[in-house]
């Protein structure tokens, strides 16, 4: 990218939808692919201008290492940086014969992201991983941003392995993210969404972890981000149920 990735031009006021339905008219879809014979997995997108035909394959994230295997895409857009975010999980590489996997907390599948001027282009950015004091969110993460929390909005990740959500209210500064408690509990594919009609409150949705015995309801719970952002950040430790 030409200009810097975290620039401090904001414009309050813009309002964007922050759920990926079109882009200057041409709809895109995002998805693990492993049909690729050069990656195990690799995620990529399709493009098309009508839902009849569709582009040729464009990678968004495909390591050189073939046993190396991102996942689970999910993409919002930030409107006052002009900027799109994906986060998405990464294992790394775990055979000894294959080093590369960035395990920066010895987490077995952390989170990442990108961020792009284009929800097209992410294959032209560097990932980083979302870090605080040493932990990272784990596995199946999910992304949306509100106009709460200052000039910039707010960035809230939710991950597998927290009750807590990962806020960023700078643009996405990899050294600014912090932990902040929530009342719903971790689940596989928690799910959040900010309502048009109330951007000051955000829903987080789940039910059962993966791999795990114990079944659970769908619930959800809806927070004021507002309030959620003057707690204290906590350590962001995994908290069992």
């Amino acid at each position: 990218m030409s200009q810097p990735l975290f620039p401090q031009k904001q414009n309050p006021k813009e309002k964007k939808s922050n759920t990926l339905s079109a882009h200057n008219g041409t709809i895109g879809v995002f998805y693990s692919d492993q049909r690729d014979p050069k990656h195990g997995q690799k995620l990529a997108h399709q493009k098309s201008t009508d839902l009849l035909s569709w582009g040729p394959v464009v990678n968004d994230v495909a390591y050189k290492t073939y046993l190396d295997r991102p996942g689970m895409t999910v993409i919002t857009y930030i409107p006052p940086m002009k900027l799109w975010i994906l986060v998405y999980e990464y294992p790394g590489t775990q055979e000894e014969n294959h080093p590369g996997g960035e395990q920066w907390s010895g987490q077995q599948f952390p989170v990442y992201y990108r961020l792009a001027k284009s929800p097209f282009e992410f294959d032209n950015d560097r990932g980083y991983p979302i870090m605080i004091k040493g932990v990272q969110p784990g596995s199946s993460p999910y992304v949306v941003w509100s106009p709460e929390g200052g000039v910039n909005g707010t960035i809230i990740v939710s991950d597998n392995d927290h009750w807590d959500v990962f806020t960023n209210s700078y643009g996405g500064q990899p050294d600014r993210w912090e932990a902040h408690s929530t009342p719903q509990m971790n689940a596989y594919s928690r799910a959040l969404h900010v309502p048009k009609e109330n951007p000051g409150h955000l829903i987080i949705l789940g039910a059962a972890r993966y791999s795990r015995a114990v079944h659970r309801p769908l619930s959800l719970s809806r927070v004021s981000i507002k309030e959620l952002l003057k707690k204290g950040p906590g350590d962001a430790k995994p908290r069992e149920p």
